[in-house]
């Protein structure tokens, strides 16, 4: 058999044979800087390829990594911490229970986040609190109305309400804002002699009516009544029904002030708040209710 001498290798390699009795030298190269080769030395030598680890980066290595292998499979920042979030539902937000990143579903509309340290992932979502705080519930714009009725928006979720009015028109001038409350499903609208009312500046009276203001200019330049009132227990099945109204008006060249309070002999639960005039319609304004927050 030939030996290196025969055939004519002279430097560190590799032998090639053609299968015709002719041999050649040949060397190992590296495809890139992140391989090392040597050659050997001759005889005693092997050829040894290594990887050189300091010039393999993120953003020379190709594909992705899989999550079992600590990458997340994804190729862009938005997709990656998709792949690793728990979260499944819009409003769903990510918390940890002290060992681990953990999923909060979302709550219900008006719902706030609240730390809980009975719940596994120490919060969950509950009604607002921090009594006093107001909810808005609805409003109604008077356009040559009638009434403005609030139907149907008392519940047990609030002890209170707060009505606010903003520039509430009469078409009659001299007229006075007035209220009548709703029991039922219909609702029926409380009209006999049921209610107490009495002014800081007057004496208490029985009428068909609650009283909010006393007599109202009906000119669009005086703005008609502006102020609020709070209505008490409306939901109870158990105790008259008190209001308190402040109400600021114009009429015959005088401001006005009112502070009122009044009771309807009703126990029943209310289904319903009626703002009118003492005569002819409501021209404009608007009226705003809000629940007031249990403590």
């Amino acid at each position: 058999m030939a030996t290196n001498n025969s055939i004519g290798l002279k430097d560190s390699g590799l032998a090639s044979y053609d299968g015709d009795g002719t041999f050649a030298g040949r060397t190992v190269t590296a495809g890139s800087s992140k391989l090392s080769v040597s050659n050997g030395d001759g005889i005693s030598g092997d050829p040894t390829v290594d990887a050189v680890e300091a010039n393999f980066t993120h953003d020379n290595i190709g594909g992705t990594l899989g999550i079992a292998k600590g990458g997340t499979g994804q190729t862009t920042a938005t997709e990656a911490f998709d792949a690793l979030a728990p979260t499944t539902t819009k409003g769903d937000v990510i918390v940890s229970n002290g060992s681990d990143n953990v999923r909060v579903a979302v709550g219900t509309n008006d719902q706030v986040l609240t730390a809980d340290s009975s719940e596994a992932s120490g919060v969950k979502w509950a009604d607002a609190g921090g009594g006093g705080g107001l909810v808005y519930i609805t409003s109604l714009t008077a356009s040559n109305d009638a009434t403005l009725d609030f139907e149907n928006k008392f519940s047990s979720t609030y002890d209170n309400y707060l009505f606010v009015f903003n520039n509430i028109l009469p078409a009659t001038d001299g007229a006075d804002l007035q209220i009548r409350m709703g029991t039922g499903a219909g609702p029926t609208y409380i009209t006999s002699n049921d209610y107490w009312h009495a002014a800081v500046d007057g004496a208490d009276a029985q009428t068909s009516y609650g009283r909010i203001s006393d007599a109202v200019a009906s000119s669009t330049n005086a703005h008609g009544v502006s102020g609020y009132m709070y209505l008490y227990d409306a939901y109870s099945s158990s105790v008259y029904k008190h209001y308190t109204s402040f109400s600021n008006y114009y009429y015959q060249f005088q401001a006005n002030f009112k502070s009122r309070g009044g009771t309807c002999a009703t126990t029943s639960t209310l289904t319903g708040l009626r703002f009118f005039f003492s005569s002819g319609n409501v021209t404009s304004g608007t009226i705003r209710l809000y629940g007031i927050v249990n403590s």
